[in-house]
């Protein structure tokens, strides 16, 4: 997978449109499955317990390590998930160039962890199982991973 982490002034400073293209064409560039861009506080509060400060998350035979302000599915990845179908007023969905789908939930990083974007998330996670999430409240549970022996970003077939 490929994360993409920005220090807020720097990301004003430059255009926060163009840390997106840059981590969007990193993830297709390395050929990852599994790619995210959001905040730092974002990613610590879906992926670290609180009594151990370890990140649990960030291990995709543990799980899908959850749903962040932007996030890159490889096609093979994206329909193992069923984004073909995905309700557009959860979050925006859009093609990749090279391959790819990613989804957005809100405009601006800054909104990440507003109430309303953390409920389309959870509910886009239930909508597309949330038996392939990682979850920090329950890290241990069994969880429904995909055969990465058979999921391969190169060979996939475009998701819709």
């Amino acid at each position: 997978y490929w994360t993409g982490r920005f220090d807020g002034k720097w990301a004003v400073r430059v255009g926060i449109e163009r840390v997106e293209d840059f981590v969007s064409e990193m993830f297709r560039v390395t050929g990852s499955d599994f790619g995210l861009l959001t905040t730092e506080v974002d990613r610590k509060a879906k992926n670290t317990d609180a009594t151990s400060c370890s990140y649990q998350g960030f291990n995709l035979a543990s799980g899908v390590p959850g749903l962040y302000w932007i996030n890159f599915f490889s096609d093979a990845f994206a329909e193992w998930l069923g984004l073909a179908g995905f309700p557009k007023e959860l979050a925006a969905s859009k093609r990749l160039p090279g391959g790819g789908v990613s989804l957005k939930f809100c405009e601006s990083p800054d909104h990440c962890r507003d109430i309303d974007v953390l409920q389309k998330q959870r509910a886009a996670i239930e909508w597309l199982g949330a038996q392939r999430f990682f979850d920090i409240r329950f890290p241990d549970r069994k969880l429904e991973t995909p055969d990465w022996d058979h999921i391969s970003s190169r060979s996939a077939e475009p998701v819709g």
